[in-house]
């Protein structure tokens, strides 16, 4: 079940192990309409120009926070100081597939805003 979101440089696969993505803003609660327009349109080819793809780059950044303050609290993580807490976060953060396919996402959407570029979104 690929579904690959590509920038103008840049690519990302979210693979079968990665389809929770999907859920994630009923699970928080959240708003993510762009998400959820992509899971929608999931066979149909969808092109994502300036407004939609900052928004969906807003949307990956609500959600790995959101994702990560979980991850945290089921790790057991009690570091109160800063700099301690960011690199349990960065560590944990770099080997969760979730949480990579999310920084792909926004990768993606770095990519193609800074060169003025759209977003093509397709799935098999």
């Amino acid at each position: 079940m690929p579904f690959d979101i590509h920038g103008p440089n840049s690519h990302c696969a979210i693979g079968f192990a990665e389809e929770a993505i999907f859920a994630l803003p009923e699970r928080f609660g959240f708003s993510c309409p762009v998400l959820m327009r992509l899971s929608e349109r999931f066979y149909e080819d969808t092109s994502l120009w300036a407004d939609d793809i900052l928004q969906l780059r807003k949307e990956m950044t609500e959600l790995h926070d959101a994702y990560m303050d979980g991850l945290l609290r089921r790790k057991v993580v009690t570091a109160r100081e800063p700099s301690v807490r960011a690199r349990i976060s960065a560590d944990l953060s770099a080997r969760d597939p979730l949480c990579v396919v999310l920084d792909a996402i926004r990768a993606v959407c770095d990519d193609a805003l800074a060169s003025g570029e759209a977003v093509q979104c397709c799935g098999d």
